[in-house]
């Protein structure tokens, strides 16, 4: 009568051999029988899913995604894990595993574990079908659908420059360029005048600035750290950068929903600035030619020498380049400097060093002192006479050249 029953009919083995107990006219019996017991109707647990967000991921980096993903299927309270890779993934990108052969009204329950991606990636799961509950149809399926979403966050620029004129300024403008970059020191974004400033609107560059501020808002970066560097902030021809070593490079973290900023503040001062020599004489003074007064001034950055000559009691402006400086007051036999050598340090905002003499009237001069040389033509014997007068007293002496 089984064998009537179930032809036809899809049915499995459930066991090799059966035997059957009965009671027949009040009498038990048992029969072993050839015919192994069957099961009606065997059902399936089908377990689908779909990933979406992953496309630029690389198959190394997928099949990290396939191992960390798990599945728990519990049958009749006994539980098995399975991976995504153990599932089959089909043409259309779905994964699929199947569960054969389990007898109807089977208990079932199936949760998963998703690959946490996280920050990079934000994670939505759907399902559709029922988590838990009994076979009754020959299949049941149950699905998942994982939504990854790249984890986004902004990132703001921030610039302060002072010590410019407007010229040097709108300079700065077309030199300056911020380069962002990720942990992997891949440039994901390039900020200046040539990639901001669209063709259809060559002003957008200048709508980030005002005055001597800047501010740029990069948005919708995977989360995760960054670096911006920043270039071209020390190419000005009449300022220098005063900033130290690293001020030119910042480290931000960006995260979900968040803005992370990082600030740049750009001091300057000119590379050029006035030194002013001045020459004070106590007492009198004598009113000619040794009132003259020779300055060396000598760089101590590249060792440039520069010279300024004061008349009498003076000041003498000379325009160089920032920097230190050792300016010294040459020999002058007519006078006395109380500190004939100065080191000053030549700032933008200018420098004044002053030198302080008095009249001597006891030195002799030499050849390279201050002295007045008065001519004398003899033309009675062709010689050409120079009268070299040392004060300005008493006789001259007498030189004669033939």
């Amino acid at each position: 009568g089984i064998g009537a029953q179930v032809r036809n009919r899809k049915c499995i083995n459930t066991n090799s051999v059966a035997n059957v107990t009965y009671t027949y006219n009040g009498v038990e019996g048992s029969s072993i029988y050839p015919v192994p017991v069957i099961q009606l109707n065997p059902k399936t647990l089908t377990i689908e899913k779909t990933i979406t967000g992953l496309d630029e991921l690389t198959e190394e980096q997928m099949q990290v995604v396939e191992e960390g993903t798990t599945f728990t299927v519990t049958l009749n309270n006994v539980s098995t894990d399975y991976t995504l890779d153990q599932f089959v993934k089909g043409e259309n990108g779905v994964y699929t595993l199947s569960i054969p052969n389990l007898s109807p009204n089977t208990a079932y329950e199936v949760s998963e574990t998703a690959a946490d991606l996280s920050p990079t990636y934000t994670l939505q799961t759907t399902t559709d079908g029922e988590l838990e509950g009994t076979l009754t149809n020959d299949e049941t399926t149950v699905s998942f659908t994982n939504a990854y979403t790249l984890a986004v966050g902004d990132l703001t620029i921030n610039k302060t420059v002072t010590g410019l004129d407007e010229e040097a300024l709108a300079e700065l403008k077309d030199e300056i360029v911020f380069t962002v970059t990720n942990a992997n020191n891949d440039v994901v974004a390039t900020v200046s005048a040539d990639t901001v400033n669209p063709e259809d609107d060559p002003d957008a560059w200048e709508s980030y600035w005002s005055g001597g501020s800047f501010t740029y808002l990069i948005e919708d970066l995977p989360t995760g750290d960054y670096t911006v560097t920043e270039t071209g902030y020390d190419d000005l021809e009449n300022y220098k950068w005063t900033g130290k070593s690293g001020d030119d490079s910042k480290t931000a973290n960006v995260s979900v929903g968040e803005s992370a900023e990082v600030s740049f503040e750009n001091n300057y001062e000119s590379k050029t600035a006035a030194l002013t020599i001045t020459k004070q004489i106590e007492g009198e003074t004598f009113g000619d030619g040794r009132d003259d007064f020779s300055f060396k001034i000598i760089s101590k950055d590249d060792g440039t020498v520069y010279y300024v000559h004061i008349k009498g009691e003076d000041s003498k402006n000379i325009t160089l380049p920032t920097g230190v400086y050792t300016v010294i007051e040459l020999d002058n036999q007519n006078y006395e400097c109380t500190d004939n050598e100065q080191t000053v340090n030549l700032t933008s905002n200018g420098v004044t060093v002053t030198f302080t003499n008095t009249r001597d009237d006891t030195k002799i001069p030499s050849d390279s002192g201050a002295t007045q040389n008065l001519p004398n033509w003899e033309n009675s014997d062709g010689k050409l006479t120079w009268l070299k007068d040392e004060d300005l007293d008493g006789e001259p002496d007498t030189t004669t050249s033939n």
